[in-house]
């Protein structure tokens, strides 16, 4: 796949392989979205670049959502790359804050063509030990830096919010923040 404009039939192609790819996460971790399947109602387009993978995770009595997300490029051919944001609830605001506790990596060699994944034998096998990484960290105290979820438009108009996008794989802010209160 070359570095120009996908063709509509290519990039439907593509998005059923992360589609495809999603099903076979959902075996190991329920919280699976694929953003696909939602549009962004600032822009109206939908989502497809992106799969996310969640989970939970609780250390010393903090209530973590863990969000791996894995991305395609489709400027780049179709490369792949990996970020992971954790969210809990700030003790003292009692907002939801999260944080990029794994930096985007991208995953050498690794693309995702209208052949499926390119570079690597087991996609799912390839990017699930991030998640456990992620775990190690915030073990560690080091949750990264803030997610930016506050955005306007290029010339600084129409404030929206991005948070919804982060955290589909939970259902939103009120899906995580009824998983994190419990």
């Amino acid at each position: 796949m070359s570095t120009s404009e996908l063709t509509i039939m290519q990039d439907l192609t593509i998005r059923q392989h992360l589609a495809t790819l999603a099903k076979t996460l959902r075996a190991k971790y329920s919280n699976t979205a694929y953003q696909g399947d939602y549009v962004d109602t600032v822009t109206d387009t939908t989502l497809g670049d992106r799969l996310q993978v969640g989970t939970t995770y609780t250390d010393k009595g903090e209530r973590y959502l863990i969000v791996l997300n894995v991305l395609v490029s489709r400027k780049t051919g179709g490369k792949v790359s990996i970020r992971i944001s954790t969210w809990r609830i700030d003790n003292e605001t009692g907002e939801l804050v999260g944080h990029w506790t794994v930096r985007r990596t991208e995953l050498k060699g690794v693309r995702l063509t209208t052949k499926g994944f390119t570079g690597c034998d087991d996609i799912t096998a390839r990017i699930t030990p991030f998640m456990t990484t992620a775990k190690v960290l915030l073990k560690a105290g080091l949750e990264g830096n803030k997610v930016q979820v506050e955005h306007t438009d290029r010339n600084g108009d129409n404030p929206y919010d991005t948070g919804e996008q982060h955290l589909l794989a939970f259902g939103g802010y009120d899906g995580a923040y009824a998983r994190l209160a419990k």
